[in-house]
């Protein structure tokens, strides 16, 4: 059963990092976690900047899942600079974790997530 949060006013890293870090209190995973939690919501924010979020958090096949999922927009938001530096999904890659993303037009939605294995840093 997943832990989920809802963000109707957009992605706020702060929110994700400080539900992650209560959810995985005492947790191995919990502080990286919570970095990569951030981070995954700084990149949906980036890209759309208040649109309602959700954050998923559980744990599949071994691993713990993060997923911050973004209602489109009914019309598309002009692009991020693509110069932004640091950009939020560095935190994600300098990881070196598994990761990724989907959009689902049936269901209006963008989603990134990440997986920790456990034993991850």
């Amino acid at each position: 059963m997943p832990e989920i949060l809802a963000l109707p006013d957009g992605a706020d890293a702060a929110r994700v990092r400080a539900f992650v870090s209560a959810t995985l209190r005492g947790h191995e995973l919990g502080p990286c976690a919570a970095r990569l939690a951030a981070a995954l919501a700084a990149d949906t924010e980036l890209h759309f900047n208040g649109r309602p979020c959700q954050v998923d958090l559980y744990f599949a096949r071994e691993a713990l899942r993060i997923t911050v999922t973004a209602i489109l927009p009914e019309v598309p938001s002009p692009r991020p600079p693509d110069h932004q530096e640091p950009r939020p999904m560095d935190v994600v890659l300098s990881e070196g974790v598994m990761y990724g993303s989907s959009v689902s037009m049936r269901d209006g939605t963008s989603a990134v997530w990440v997986e920790l294995p456990w034993g991850a840093p």
